[in-house]
């Protein structure tokens, strides 16, 4: 079976109209199934994901977006930032006898951030923004 997908800015469109009809979206697959109808409307063929619909939503600043967390086994920084895949900055602090020393790590783009414990995304709920 053969699929399309569709450009960023026909996406874009697309999540702008969902979040403007149905906002809150309380999760990401609800997000992606709605995206997905709406972009059916103008193409049959149309396929997308959640991840992208999700990433797309924070790159263009389309949604406010609200994680539920769970705590991981690891204590180690993922390499990048498991929300949307930027670079996540060391937090620091400094010591008591002047050392830096890391407190957490932070994701610029969309507000991630993670103590000296792993925080694992586990709910997105997406609200338009005003």
């Amino acid at each position: 079976m053969s699929y399309r997908i569709p450009d960023d800015d026909t996406l874009a469109d697309a999540i702008y109209m969902v979040l403007h009809r149905h906002s809150p979206v309380r999760s990401q697959g609800l997000l992606a199934t709605l995206v997905s109808q709406e972009l059916r409307r103008k193409d049959p063929m149309y396929r997308v994901s959640g991840e992208r619909v999700r990433r797309m939503a924070i790159a263009r600043d389309l949604a406010e977006l609200e994680i539920s967390y769970n705590e991981g086994r690891s204590e180690e920084a993922p390499p990048e930032c498991p929300v949307c895949r930027s670079e996540l900055r060391k937090v620091s602090n400094r010591t008591l006898q002047g050392e830096d020393t890391v407190i957490g790590h932070r994701c610029r783009r969309c507000g991630y951030s993670m103590g000296l414990s792993r925080r694992i995304p586990g709910m997105y709920i997406f609200q338009r923004k005003s």
